[in-house]
């Protein structure tokens, strides 16, 4: 326990510093090109993402999850090789499909402008399977120091060139080299790091190990992908290019840490679960602490979000945004009710209950996802697309406490237990802080918020972030000697 308690510890050090760097730097890459673009561009980029995203989930036909779940003693170097000249020959076609259906993309959103936009956003699929078994290679060994340098570099040369871009006037097309950017200049990294080279050779029995734990976690991804992107899907074809830019702002402010968190997260706890699957106790017990992490990072953003955003929007990004706010403050709730249980996939994945997950994306997508953002625009608008996207992802974490409860003996008060802090801090601060806006200036108000968290996080999680604050220490001295 205590070699996997130093793996976590190192491998939440440096994925923790690859999400200060990833999404410190590119949250303020994102409101800076709001600064200066206006939503309809933002609206075009997401509507072309919508369409790539789903693409992309067959992208590696989850040949890179089936690399790192296989035991170590059993995977060979022709394993390795299936898998890239599969990736390569595999991105190829979907690149070709993409371009011969971009005409029909754009006929469905009517705007002509996606004929010139999603081919090229397109090339991040056909590069994306270069690098496909150099991250599970980094992953497999949990060499997070590597990752973490790897995609801090290509997201601040990504990022500061979308920004010159959009300085020179180059407008919705900063985003676009922006998002193609990053996985380019990551490929020439992951080689460096590997130094694995593929060899001429592709073994029909390898790659049907690999794709056969790989077809479920794939199907997975895409009903992840339609439960996440319906969203986008219904909002561009029904409301608009510009109502679109509007709620990809409101994601902006209220996912870009949460999705950041919890994607560096689970890369570091994939491998970690995998090593202890035959555990389930002691799975549970590092999910539980990793909830508890996530939330006291997440919680006191958030909460400021939803108290502030009414003003921080038009003071610092201007009257344009407006329509944003309502947005805002709705999918503030969506992830609030997300960190409750964040992660279960990964832990649901490692310990080898893929059907159980593809069964769990199933019905949050089809049933909850699907349906409710359809009613939410048809009878609201956009406001309703956020209330719909809020309601469905209540009813996912419902759904997914009860099949954890039956695969882990996970209860409601465990959570609870986690995330108690956090759940103080919110009601406490959310209502003396709203009652003070009625009476005081909001930057004053704001000024209390800071206050009033550090003292509840001193005086309840004192000893839980001072234990975490030795560890990472730790961690740091023994990367140091490393």
């Amino acid at each position: 326990m205590n070699n996997i308690k130093k793996t976590i510890l190192g491998g939440v050090f440096w994925t923790t510093v690859q999400t200060v760097i990833n999404a410190g730097f590119g949250l303020i890459i994102q409101l800076v090109l709001a600064k200066i673009l206006f939503p309809r561009d933002f609206g075009i980029v997401g509507m072309a993402v919508v369409f790539i995203s789903f693409i992309e989930v067959f992208n590696e036909l989850g040949m890179g999850s089936a690399l790192i779940q296989k035991k170590k003693e059993l995977l060979t170097p022709s394993h390795f090789d299936t898998a890239f000249w599969t990736g390569i020959l595999w991105s190829s076609l979907l690149f070709l499909f993409i371009f011969l259906i971009t005409p029909f993309v754009a006929d469905f959103y009517k705007e002509d402008q996606l004929n010139n936009i999603l081919p090229i956003i397109s090339l991040s699929i056909l590069l994306s399977p270069l690098s496909l078994v150099h991250k599970a290679k980094l992953t497999k060994a949990m060499s997070f120091k590597k990752l973490a340098i790897i995609n801090n570099s290509s997201n601040i040369i990504s990022g500061i060139t979308a920004l010159i871009l959009a300085f020179t006037g180059f407008g919705v097309w900063a985003l676009v080299f922006h998002l193609i950017l990053r996985t380019a200049i990551s490929i020439p990294l992951f080689f460096k790091a590997t130094r694995w080279l593929p060899s001429m050779q592709w073994s029909k029995d390898c790659f049907k190990e690999i794709f056969g734990f790989g077809a479920y976690t794939t199907i997975t991804s895409l009903l992840n992908k339609i439960s996440g992107k319906t969203d986008y899907l219904i909002i561009g074809k029904f409301v608009g290019a510009s109502a679109l830019g509007y709620y990809a702002f409101a994601l902006i402010f209220t996912t870009t840490l949460r999705n950041q968190l919890v994607s560096v997260i689970n890369r570091v706890l994939y491998p970690v679960y995998v090593s202890v699957q035959d555990d389930k106790k002691k799975m549970l017990h590092l999910f539980l602490k990793i909830v508890s992490l996530n939330n006291l990072i997440v919680y006191p953003f958030i909460v400021g979000v939803f108290l502030f955003s009414q003003e921080v929007v038009p003071a610092f990004f201007g009257d344009k945004w407006l329509d944003s706010i309502i947005i805002i403050k709705i999918l503030c709730f969506a992830v609030l009710f997300q960190m409750l249980n964040n992660s279960h996939t990964t832990l649901l994945r490692a310990s080898g209950e893929v059907r159980l997950e593809f069964i769990l994306q199933l019905i949050k997508s089809l049933m909850f996802f699907v349906p409710s953002i359809i009613l939410g625009v048809h009878f609201y608008g956009l406001t309703g697309a956020a209330i719909g996207f809020t309601v469905a992802t209540f009813l996912s974490i419902t759904l997914s406490f009860f099949f954890m409860n039956k695969v882990f003996d996970l209860k409601f008060k465990q959570i609870i237990v986690a995330v108690k802090v956090p759940l103080i801090m919110f009601v406490f601060c959310l209502i003396t802080t709203e009652f003070l806006k009625t009476l005081i200036d909001w930057r004053f108000c704001l000024i209390y918020y800071l206050i009033a968290v550090f003292v509840i996080y001193f005086w309840l999680a004192k000893t839980q972030i001072r234990s975490l604050f030795n560890e990472v220490k730790d961690s740091l001295r023994k990367n140091k000697r490393d």
